[in-house]
Parts: structure tokens; sequence; C-alpha cells
């Protein structure tokens, strides 16, 4: 019995994620994190952003990645505790 209940539970969690998965084909979201120290600018940053990708503007960064100009890039991780994430936004 408690087998069943197993391939229940999955087959339920993999159509939910196959949901998900359908509806990021047609509603595609962006989740953006950026951390740094208080009044370092963040807003200011992810409002610029937001207000390029809006209005179609150059980002040269862009360009050079895809020219393979960019050998590489740290990865960053987020530090949390608990259910609570470290930031201010």
């Amino acid at each position: 019995m408690a087998n069943f209940s197993k391939i229940i539970e999955e087959a339920r969690l993999s159509a939910r994620a196959l949901l998900d998965y359908g509806d990021n084909l047609f509603n595609p979201t962006v989740r953006l994190g950026v951390t740094g120290l208080s009044r370092a600018g963040k807003t200011v940053f992810i409002t610029a952003l937001v207000h390029g990708l809006a209005r179609g503007g150059r980002f040269p960064i862009f360009e050079s990645l895809a020219t393979g100009r960019i050998a590489r890039a740290p990865v960053l991780r987020l530090r949390c505790r608990g259910n609570v994430m470290n930031g201010s936004i």
C-alpha cells in the first residue's frame, strides 16, 4: 500500500511540474536577485535594467557574452537563514 501511495504522490508532483512548465511557455517570468549593502543602489540598478529592457536599450555586456569575449563569471550563492533571506529589498 505504501508503494501505491508513493506512485500517486510522484504522479501528482509530475503533473504539477508539467502544469508549471506549460504556464511558463505562455507567461514567461524572470526572477532576479540583487544583493548588496544598504543604500548601495540595488533599486536603482533594477529600475534602470527594467527601463532599458522595456525601451530596447543596448546592453554591451550581452554583445560581449554572445561573441565569446567573456571567458567566465563567478556564480554567487544566496545565503538564507531558515525561511528568511537576507536583503533590504
